[in-house]
């Protein structure tokens, strides 16, 4: 069993950087607005694999549609004092988990290198250890890809990857970390599968819900909070 232990984001909407822990069972709730739909949306682009924000931000209004710079430029309201616009910065999203079956933590994520003139590179990464205490940051600054290039390779080794498309993060990862991703054509998405483990036993693998299934908890969550609220 693979366990959400931690979320980390930074540069990421309103949320310069927060440290989120996450137990067994973890409710996202607060007011409209608060940032719920901000943490999933991040989280798809970690779990699904792909960066295509067509299905962001639709929980709370079916009808609407966050692009991936609004989340990382932070400009969609003009008044905004956490606008990121015409800026060069680093954005990072990081899951961390604690693999049962092999008893040992692992991170998987993806960072952006955003440029002042629009312009915009983005690397996934996962490394077998836990997010750094430093949360990526030199200083106050975030690292680009080069600098997480550079610290993958010096704190971890092999164990480090820095992945030059989403296919090949993919790829990697339902090969050594036995993720199943839903793609873009249309698959089903098994809400748990097995593999065999070393010493030739099977053992249960949880899988990312898909976008859909995300969508309709983030629907449940809002009813939930508005009958509250009533």
């Amino acid at each position: 069993m693979k366990r959400l232990k931690k979320i980390l984001l930074v540069n990421w909407l309103y949320f310069q950087k927060q440290l989120i822990e996450v137990d067994d069972i973890s409710f996202l709730t607060g007011k409209n607005g608060a940032g719920k739909s901000t943490i999933i949306d991040a989280l798809q682009i970690v779990f699904l694999g792909e960066t295509n924000s067509k299905n962001f931000n639709r929980a709370a209004n079916e009808g609407s549609q966050r692009p991936l710079d609004g989340y990382l430029r932070a400009d969609m309201d003009p008044n905004n004092p956490y606008s990121r616009r015409g800026k060069d910065f680093s954005s990072y999203i990081a899951c961390e988990f604690y693999d049962d079956v092999n008893a040992e933590a692992f991170v998987i994520g993806i960072t952006f290198d955003c440029r002042s003139d629009g312009g915009r590179q983005e690397r996934y990464f996962s490394y077998t250890g836990t997010i750094p205490e430093s949360c990526f940051l030199v200083g106050n600054l975030p690292m680009d890809i080069p600098a997480l290039r550079k610290y993958l390779k010096s704190s971890y080794g092999a164990r480090g990857k820095l992945f030059d498309s989403h296919k090949e993060y993919r790829s990697d990862m339902l090969a050594s970390r036995a993720f199943w991703f839903c793609g873009r054509s249309g698959r089903r998405c098994r809400s748990s599968w097995t593999r065999r483990n070393r010493s030739g036993s099977k053992a249960p693998v949880n899988c990312p819900r898909s976008a859909a299934r995300l969508r309709k908890s983030r629907r449940h969550w809002r009813s939930t909070e508005d009958g509250r609220t009533k």
